[in-house]
């Protein structure tokens, strides 16, 4: 297909007449088609709710678009890799280590299956911090914490993707070194929370980077036996430790979310630690 036929078929789209007059819509077709057309700007968009539909229907329409235009309506891609422990089976057992030690959860899946898997034991979400809609946070959070509370043992669970979006919070963990921190890095070498796509954490030394960082203790697994047994045997250290867990891609069809508002969980955390310190 060429220029000409794309273009006319993209100005034939209901992606072009609902966006036509946008910056979005310039935007593509200045940069892909090299026309030369007036820029425009979303007007009206100022709650976050309007402008983050709006950016869902762009998208939508995108990738609509994009099916008809490459023949690939029917094809569904589906990721997955050679990893067998499941993520929600992990963070199982790494509550049934923690106790009641309290937890900082990276953003998206993890977090939900953390607080339904609070549920299902009875417990108090009161342990648990739930980073929602702060990727790549929850190590930097978890050492705060730590730090203000070195008499308590404080666990990070966090995810290959968030690792990478704030590499810097290792070298940040290593050079404070927290002994009574427990870092998990729970690596499926994939985005999964939003659709699965690759990231390129299943190809990254993990261990050596957390070495490098000033980490003393670091080990990577990838069964239940060693899980258990690297767990146990930082929750006895008195010394920073990161453990990476190699992970399968998938979780539950009807894995729930959160029923506590993020200000709800906030409060009760610091409630906990306040608790904590007597």
């Amino acid at each position: 297909m060429d220029k000409e036929q794309i273009l006319k078929q993209y100005l034939e789209s209901t992606f072009y007449e609902k966006y036509k007059e946008t910056y979005v819509s310039d935007k593509i077709l200045r940069e892909f088609f090299e026309e030369e057309l007036k820029l425009h700007r979303l007007y009206g968009i100022k709650e976050y709710k309007q402008a983050h539909q709006f950016n869902v229907n762009v998208m939508t329409d995108l990738l609509n678009l994009f099916s008809r235009t490459t023949k690939v309506d029917d094809e569904k891609v589906v990721y997955k890799n050679d990893n067998t422990m499941m993520r929600e089976d992990i963070i199982r057992h790494i509550t049934d280590v923690s106790g009641e030690d309290p937890v900082i959860s990276t953003t998206g899946k993890a977090s939900r299956e953390l607080f339904e898997i609070r549920e299902a034991k009875k417990m108090s979400h009161k342990y648990d911090f739930l980073t929602v809609g702060s990727m790549g946070h929850s190590s930097s959070i978890a050492l705060g914490v730590a730090e203000s509370m070195p008499d308590t043992k404080i666990w990070c669970i966090d995810g290959d993707g968030a690792v990478l979006m704030h590499m810097g919070a290792m070298a940040l963990l290593g050079a404070n070194a927290p002994k009574n921190m427990v870092h998990v890095l729970i690596n499926n070498g994939a985005h999964e929370t939003v659709g699965g796509m690759p990231t390129v954490g299943g190809n990254i030394d993990w261990i050596g980077v957390a070495k490098s960082c000033g980490y003393p203790n670091a080990v990577s697994v990838d069964t239940f036996e060693a899980l258990d047994e690297a767990l146990k045997a930082a929750k006895n250290r008195s010394e920073l430790s990161l453990i990476e867990v190699k992970c399968s891609i998938g979780a539950r069809e009807d894995l729930g979310r959160p029923t506590t508002t993020a200000l709800e969980n906030k409060e009760n955390f610091m409630a906990y630690l306040k608790e904590l310190k007597g």
